[in-house]
């Protein structure tokens, strides 16, 4: 819910009370979050996880990350997370957004609402991918759903039009999440469930690494070419 309303509210709060009340709104809701999942949320790791006193726990996260990390398939996966998030956060929610402000001169509010229309295709879209994804080859599904993202770049990058962002919205907002159950999963038919916390915080993190990179890259690029 937050993340189909998220983007249009944010847009109508910066329009109301600037540009940082967003920021402020959602820095307090996340605080709030957090307070009450630790508060009410219930501790699912079983008991017999931890070692008893005086056992040697077996392998431990630094191990099995070191063993991850020297996999050429899990770099696999874990370059294909970098990559959702470089072109997510550098393009999508960096360049598109001052793009339409500034060249179609398009309102916050505006902005929030084409985003928030796409949030809707991906909260929509995100369950069939993951049932999609129990039923056929993952691998395959992936690069589906990589082919769609594309499209939508090329959309961007090739049509010099106002309409071409709605498109690219729209054809992106489909693809959006739909890469995280596939991900998962088969990053869990690979490796199995045994250590799936320590999979999945890899794999995620390479996802952050690439958001990070991206967005000062973004700025970066344009500074030197004056270009979105």
């Amino acid at each position: 819910i937050s993340g189909v309303a998220g983007p249009a509210v944010g847009g109508f709060l910066a329009e109301a009370g600037g540009v940082r009340l967003p920021f402020y709104v959602s820095g307090a809701g996340v605080a709030l979050l957090a307070l009450w999942a630790l508060v009410r949320l219930p501790e699912t790791r079983p008991r017999d996880a931890v070692p008893a006193a005086g056992q040697a726990p077996q392998g431990g996260t630094w191990a099995d990350a070191r063993k991850l990390l020297r996999s050429p398939d899990f770099l696999l996966v874990s370059a294909v997370g970098f990559s959702v998030f470089f072109t997510r956060f550098g393009i999508t929610q960096s360049l598109v957004p001052v793009f339409a402000l500034d060249e179609l001169g398009w309102t916050p509010g505006k902005l929030g609402l084409l985003f928030s229309g796409a949030s809707v295709l991906n909260a929509v879209l995100i369950y069939p991918a993951g049932y999609l994804s129990d039923r056929m080859s993952r691998k395959k599904l992936l690069a589906l759903v990589y082919a769609v993202r594309g499209t939508a770049y090329a959309v961007l990058l090739l049509v010099h039009a106002p309409w071409a962002l709605y498109a690219f919205v729209v054809i992106a907002g489909v693809s959006w999440m739909a890469t995280i159950p596939l991900t998962t999963g088969l990053t869990a038919d690979i490796y199995g469930l045994k250590r799936l916390g320590t999979l999945a915080g890899i794999v995620l993190m390479a996802h952050q690494a690439g958001g990070a990179i991206s967005i000062y890259f973004a700025g970066w690029t344009y500074d030197r070419t004056g270009s979105y």
